[in-house]
């Protein structure tokens, strides 16, 4: 968000330092142009509130496609009606491919991987794996009493709105 923040906000007081210089040759007296630039000044203030409410769901969703994927991996192992193979897919998925990408780093600092373009192909696997199994960490060892506490501060504050 902090991109799209960034070009509308800029945008915004571009826009802002345009409009007061058009203002300025449309209202001549003081009086007018305090009362104008206090009602930009609002709707600028009022943009940036817009902007953070839209940050604020945009984590808030993010908040709860993990928590969404936890509840269903919950679900999954403890219902009774749940095969064994739809209980350990999830796990031996997250087993093989942190396995893998420890072989792969493995070859690759012990010199398995130097002939023709082998080595390249690794690295750029290596970095598919990389960013997989942050993931599987993240999801199996991550702190769900933060993002507890994370879901609640967000509620706490959309109620506020």
């Amino acid at each position: 968000m902090g991109f799209l923040d960034s070009i509308f906000s800029s945008g915004a007081s571009n826009i802002v330092s345009a409009v007061g210089g058009v203002v300025d040759n449309i209202v001549t007296t003081k009086e007018e142009k305090m009362q104008l630039e206090n009602e930009i000044k609002k709707a600028e203030m009022q943009y940036q509130i817009e902007m953070r409410k839209l940050n604020l769901e945009e984590t808030g969703q993010v908040f709860a496609d993990v928590k969404d994927a936890r509840a269903m991996a919950s679900t999954v192992q403890t219902s009774a009606n749940s095969t064994k193979l739809s209980k350990n897919v999830g796990p031996y998925l997250a087993l093989g491919t942190t396995l893998l990408t420890f072989a792969l780093f493995f070859a690759l600092i012990f010199g398995f991987c130097e002939k023709g373009n082998t080595k390249e192909i690794v690295l750029y696997i290596l970095g598919v794996l990389s960013a997989i199994v942050t993931q599987i960490f993240s999801f199996y060892f991550g702190s769900s009493q933060s993002s507890k506490d994370k879901n609640q501060t967000i509620q706490n504050l959309t109620e506020v709105k």
